[in-house]
């Protein structure tokens, strides 16, 4: 069956074709994350630094990757007889181990949720793909909520003002006689900036 690594690189090459720029790196570092991911095993002689710019400058770059200086196409060699093949993705308990790897930087911390959710959007693409070329025959990453953790910026509904509501607020607004405020202002700074309640105060202790 074909391997992922193999399948990764035509995918990358589709991609590239259809979509530019910021697109087409996120596409690149989200297969290289992968790529990593299922890897048989851990290179020894390959610092984990070299090993993702490898892939992620020349293996998923379709511009580049002819043109890789020896070093990287010695590491490309490498992983192309070294990662999992699809066939991997009908393993549930690899395939829920799977985006835990991913999520995890070089420096062994977390990636930010903006970054996962991306690089999940990324693969769900790769898995339509490969189901579109029958080399999957059905989606395997997980669904369901709490698989995509919410971004910090992300919008509480429940803050929200209900159209009902606002348009009653609107309505209100619009109903308001127009120019009463600054006219009631003015009077007040010839009066020497008191307001009625203030005057008739003031009237009342003299």
């Amino acid at each position: 069956m074909t391997s992922w690594y193999d399948f990764a690189v035509q995918f990358a090459d589709d991609q590239w074709v259809r979509t530019a720029g910021n697109s087409r790196k996120n596409t690149a570092k989200a297969l290289t994350a992968t790529t990593v991911a299922l890897l048989r095993t851990s290179p020894a002689a390959i610092r984990p630094v070299d090993l993702r710019t490898a892939l992620r400058e020349f293996a998923f770059n379709t511009r580049r990757r002819d043109d890789a200086p020896p070093e990287v196409a010695t590491i490309l060699k490498w992983v192309e007889r070294n990662t999992l093949s699809m066939a991997m993705w009908e393993d549930p308990l690899k395939v829920e181990e799977i985006p835990h790897v991913v999520d995890t930087r070089l420096d062994g911390k977390r990636a930010a949720a903006s970054s996962v959710k991306r690089t999940r959007r990324i693969l769900n693409v790769a898995m339509k793909h490969a189901i579109k070329h029958q080399i999957l025959r059905v989606n395997p990453l997980p669904k369901g909520r709490g698989v995509t953790p919410r971004t910090p910026d992300a919008v509480d509904r429940r803050s929200l003002i209900r159209p009902q509501r606002m348009a009653r607020i609107l309505a209100r607004i619009r109903r308001r006689p127009r120019g009463a405020t600054s006219r009631s202002t003015r009077r007040s700074r010839r009066s020497g900036g008191t307001g009625p309640t203030t005057a008739r105060s003031t009237k009342s202790v003299g």
